[in-house]
């Protein structure tokens, strides 16, 4: 468990990106973790990247600098690309395998990396690096949209969080609909099982 952590959070937009930023926020203040959190979405509801910087522990800027993120969660395998300019080497990388397309890849105007490509680049900077189908675990858990807490989970299995699971379940039941809840928490679980033994 470390006494501050960098976290940068990235995605698509819809892919609760947001959210999670968010659920590690408020456990943050509930445990007496001091946090900053600076948050780029502003093409979200087109589709666009979207991403968060987290830092738990004492920071003087919201902003992580470049080479300095103590982990990248990344919700969508290109923007995983895109946003590990932040990652420190030997960081670690968690990364959803599910691609989402954009619009120009679909219209034939571009084309996307296919994923063992982006995984030998990552695996470049890091060797600390956890690619899984969160999409698919998320659909085991009972409900697609649960992939960002499929995601939190792998984050929180691997040991590094200044915090207790308990406090991060606590703000993931606090932050869904009611409905919502079990699903979560099913989720959160097939995230932390994915770690391999021994953390990351």
């Amino acid at each position: 468990m470390k006494e501050c952590l960098d976290v940068v959070i990235a995605g698509i937009g819809g892919q609760g990106n947001i959210l999670l930023s968010r659920i590690l926020g408020e456990t943050a203040v509930r445990t007496g973790v001091e946090v900053r959190i600076s948050e780029a979405f502003g093409s979200a509801q087109r589709g666009g990247a979207v991403f968060s910087h987290v830092r738990l522990g004492k920071s003087h800027s919201p902003v992580i600098p470049l080479g300095m993120a103590d982990a990248l969660l990344a919700l969508e395998p290109a923007e995983a690309l895109r946003q590990s300019r932040f990652l420190a080497r030997n960081g670690l990388a968690i990364i959803n395998t599910k691609p989402i397309m954009p619009v120009e890849v679909l219209a034939g105007r571009a084309t996307y990396s296919p994923i063992e490509t982006i995984r030998n680049l990552v695996a470049k900077l890091t060797p600390k690096l956890l690619m899984i189908d969160a999409t698919a675990l998320a659909e085991q858990a009972g409900d697609a949209r649960t992939a960002n807490v499929v995601m939190l989970g792998a984050l929180d299995g691997c040991g590094i969080m200044p915090f207790e699971s308990k406090a991060l379940r606590e703000s993931v039941s606090n932050a869904v609909p009611g409905k919502m809840v079990e699903a979560n928490m099913k989720a959160f679980d097939l995230g932390r099982a994915c770690v391999p033994a021994g953390n990351m």
